[in-house]
Formats: C-alpha cells, structure tokens, sequence
C-alpha cells in the first residue's frame, strides 16, 4: 500500500471517529436537556394527580366455577373487594355462559357475565367488584346458583 494511501485512509478513519463522538455527545446533550428542564419546572408547578392503575396492572384474584347439570361448584366463593377474573368449566356442554348480578335490596343488579369461548366449555373474563354479595348463575339455566361475597 502506498504512503499516500495510506495517509488518506488514517485521515478517513480520523473524520469517521471524530462524526461519530460530535453525534454521540449531541445525543447526549439533546437526552440530558429535558431532564434538567423537567425537574426545575416541577419544583415551581403545581403537583399533578396520579392516574388510576391501568386495568392490566392492577391486582387480579382469579377464581373459577365449574357448571354440572345439578348446579354450580363451588357452591360459595369469598374473595376481597377489586378486580376478579372469572374462569367456567362447562360440564354440561350446552351452557350459555354464567351471570354475575349483585344483590341490592330486594333486586339484583347485573354486573356482568362470562361468556364461553367459541366452540369451546371454557370462558373467562374480569368483572371489578364491590363490597357486597354477589349471585352467580347459570344463564342458560337460572335455578343453577352459587353464592360470591366480596369483603372489604
């Protein structure tokens, strides 16, 4: 290789080092910049309010009926207050689901059901819960019953 080559390839790789720490240290400056100026704005700004826990972040008590031509088991679940993921097992193989409703005075109110999958005697879903008791059943099939209680 030639003296001249090789001048001009070290001068190459010289410029190439010398792009690659300029874009490095711009990067940094541009990452570093925001950072400094948020923490000076939040000492003068007022406080913002938290949001809620997204739905997928918040604790999840799991439980599960399993539904039988005689009934619903288990036949009593108690659980705390929040979010509930409800799982079926299908025994019967003709159910439509199960319904969830809360007991309010002398009526219920429903809060949500747990449809099977398609094609399948499986289903789940979440149903965020309040304090109180709760009347799980059988949607094709309402005289199948089991009882929810949610503490505090």
């Amino acid at each position: 290789m030639s003296r001249q080559r090789w001048t001009l390839l070290c001068l190459l790789l010289i410029a190439l080092v010398g792009v690659g720490g300029l874009a490095l240290v711009s990067a940094r400056s541009e990452n570093t910049a925001p950072i400094a100026e948020t923490k000076a704005n939040s000492i003068t700004a007022a406080p913002t309010p938290q949001p809620a826990l997204p739905r997928s972040l918040d604790p999840v008590q799991n439980i599960r009926f399993t539904i039988y031509d005689a009934g619903i088991l288990p036949r009593e679940i108690k659980v705390k207050q929040g979010l509930v993921s409800i799982v079926i097992d299908d025994r019967t193989r003709k159910s439509e689901g199960l319904a969830v409703e809360r007991e309010v005075g002398n009526g219920r109110l429903r809060v949500g059901q747990v449809k099977l999958f398609q094609d399948f005697w499986r289903g789940r879903d979440q149903v965020r819960l309040v304090p109180g008791t709760y009347v799980v059943f059988d949607a094709s099939k309402p005289t199948n019953q089991a009882r929810l209680i949610v503490a505090p």
